[in-house]
């Protein structure tokens, strides 16, 4: 054991390992102070829904989907649940579908009678924002609307920069007695230009060359969902279908169906099963072919509390099947995923455990990731071989939670993005056929009431890699803080904040490597309900002007402030 927490210490950087660990110790004895002093099991604990939804991964590459835990039966010390809402930071353009911008909306519909409402906005580069929502029920059990949204930018900030996306989306629900029956239509089109060209050396105005930069990607996708509404049963389900069609206006398309679910059952009240599985069919092509590529994944699981129900040990195995054959003839893939939670304290909870599985990458995933992404593509499923974790999650008071963990995994082919060989302006992806991954993550969550919100995540890499020098376009450190506060159901102000550090790129043009200028980025919003009917909201993205660049050679725009009007009907 001295000999594996030496590896562990040596892996890391000596500076960056003692301040980590000088802020979880600190942690940790904050929880063991607090953990004296006796809390009513009846103070105003709320339950939490967690929702399923589709991850545009964020962070190292997750699996595209983590299913809702089925809730244990209540215990007298557990530890309260928080509903985390941190994403992956994404700014190869500049907020075109701002996190504050949607929370803000939905935090200020949420206390108006009806939810149908008219955004329409504008700002410097020669922005404009709309946005609309129509609800209507037919009876009590059946309810469909339709949204749509538009934003975009005429200019950026270089020649060339301007950019466009917009949505339109039709939904429907059915409400039976104890699951909900739900499917949609949604169709997306996002414009970009390919600025990342040495300026000084283009005809920025010719005609030809504008419409050689000049990218499109359109989406449709089509979904059905059956979402059990009681979770406390001894049954549970949960099954989703999905269809996506993504392409570009170069004829590079992709088609895919995919399925996912669950099911599980109480044997009793220290037991129980459950069996995830999800599976995806598609077809990727090009100029140079078609290439049809599939990805099941089965995972059944036992669960049992033990020690007077202290401990809660889930085990399983992970089967996963795929046809990426390009390095590697392996198809079948076995994998033991082993979860444990033990209560070492009155809310605070230890958790240790092994996993691994196929994470899906598709030309979808990574042209929406990053848009600059180059024509033909390599197309590989990621194989994280194992990840063990350990870690600590609790409560230090009723109204301020953590969770911090501790893991190593291993992957084969690895994703990165970098400079292109054949345009510098444009990306391939590149991976590492063996690459081991050390992260520290550490969530910190303040909610006094339910007009605040405070939140803070802080994610610790360091990578080792194969067949390439760097994790290229990976940070070394990603940190997300955010503050949503609700002043008498009057006025809205929500506060995000960004900083990335230790991204490294390479130009395989050139043959240079970079390092790029560490990022930190801060997004404001204010709406202000004048009556039941208007309201004004007020953007400010990016308010310390940094033309940072997330991605090498592309520089975002500078502050960007969008302001308008709002009619709720």
């Amino acid at each position: 054991m001295s000999n594996l927490l030496k590896n562990i210490v040596d892996f890391l950087p000596k500076m960056a390992f003692r301040q980590l660990i000088s802020i979880s110790s600190a942690i940790f004895l904050a929880l063991h102070v607090s953990a004296q002093v006796k809390i009513d099991e009846n103070g105003d604990i709320e339950s939490t829904e967690i929702i399923i939804e589709k991850n545009k991964k964020i962070t190292f590459p997750e699996a595209p989907r983590k299913f809702e835990k089925i809730p244990p039966a209540p215990k007298k010390n557990t530890v309260e649940p928080k509903e985390y809402t941190y994403k992956e930071f994404q700014t190869p353009l500049p907020d075109l579908e701002s996190k504050i911008k949607i929370a803000t909306i939905k935090d200020e519909l949420s206390s108006r009678k009806k939810n149908n409402y008219v955004r329409a906005g504008a700002g410097n580069y020669f922005t404009s924002y709309f946005e609309g929502q129509l609800l209507y029920k037919t009876n009590p059990k059946f309810q469909t609307g339709l949204h749509a949204r538009h934003f975009g930018a005429m200019r950026g900030p270089v020649k060339n920069s301007g950019n466009s996306s917009n949505l339109i989306e039709g939904n429907a629900k059915y409400f039976f007695k104890k699951s909900i029956l739900s499917g949609s239509l949604h169709y997306t089109r996002s414009a970009i230009n390919y600025y990342g060209y040495n300026q000084s050396l283009k005809n920025n105005n010719d005609s030809k060359f504008q419409d050689s930069i000049y990218q499109v990607y359109q989406q449709f996708h089509a979904t059905a969902e059956l979402k059990q509404i009681d979770t406390l049963t001894k049954k549970q389900y949960y099954f989703r279908a999905n269809y996506y069609t993504f392409g570009n206006r170069y004829k590079n398309s992709e088609n895919e169906v995919e399925a996912l679910g669950f099911v599980g059952y109480e044997i009793d009240p220290e037991s129980k099963i459950r069996i995830n599985g999800n599976l995806s069919a598609s077809n990727y092509s090009d100029s140079s072919g078609s290439l049809p590529r599939y990805l099941f994944n089965v995972k059944p699981e036992y669960e049992r509390k033990l020690l007077d129900n202290k401990l809660i040990a889930r085990g399983g195995i992970n089967f996963a099947y795929d046809n990426d054959t390009l390095q590697s003839t392996k198809r079948i893939h076995v994998y033991p995923t082993v979860h444990l939670d033990y209560e070492l304290l009155p809310k605070l909870h230890a958790l240790a455990g092994v996993d691994g599985g196929m994470e899906k990458n598709t030309y979808r995933q990574y042209a929406t990731q990053n848009p600059f992404l180059g024509l033909n593509p390599l197309l590989l499923h990621t194989n994280k071989r194992y990840e063990f974790y350990g870690g600590f999650e609790g409560n230090i008071s009723p109204t301020i939670n953590f969770k911090s963990l501790l893991s190593y995994a291993n992957y084969q082919n690895m994703s990165v993005y970098v400079n292109g060989v054949a345009d510098s302006s444009r990306f391939d992806v590149f991976y590492a056929k063996n690459a081991s991954v050390l992260k520290l993550r550490t969530d910190l969550g303040y909610e006094p009431s339910q007009a605040l919100k405070i939140g803070l995540r802080a994610t610790y890499f360091h990578y080792q890699t194969d067949t390439i020098s760097h994790a290229w376009h990976r940070p070394a450190f990603d940190a997300t803080a955010y503050v949503n506060y609700n002043m008498f159901n009057k006025l809205w102000f929500s506060a995000e904040a960004y900083y990335l550090a230790g991204i490294k790129a390479k130009n395989y043009q050139s043959g240079n490597e970079y390092t790029l200028d560490d990022i930190i980025d801060i997004n404001l919003s204010a709406n202000y309900k004048i009556n039941e009917r208007f309201s004004v909201f007020l953007y400010f993205y990016n308010i310390l002007a940094q033309k940072y660049e997330r991605y090498y050679q592309y520089p975002v725009r500078g502050i960007t402030i969008v302001g308008g009007l709002t009619y709720t009907f």
